[in-house]
């Protein structure tokens, strides 16, 4: 702990200092990645929306069963 208004307070006050790596640039394509999925789900029509990698029968039973298809490891 530091005390308030010490020699670093301003450096304190505008947040956890970024420097940005090869993490950090993949975890920043990773979450725009997740934003775009975010609103390609917002834009269909709520009673047709589904989450990735899910089928419409998830959500209703009576539908025909889809085509079984296998998802490569390390894609999900």
């Amino acid at each position: 702990m530091k005390p308030w208004n010490h020699a670093d307070h301003k450096l304190f006050c505008s947040g956890y200092p970024i420097k940005m790596n090869a993490d950090a640039k993949k975890i920043l394509d990773e979450f725009k990645d997740a934003l775009n999925e975010a609103e390609a789900f917002l834009k269909r029509d709520p009673r047709q929306r589904l989450l990735p990698y899910m089928v419409p029968t998830d959500m209703n039973l009576a539908l025909p069963a889809p085509e079984k298809y296998a998802i490569p490891l390390n894609q999900m």
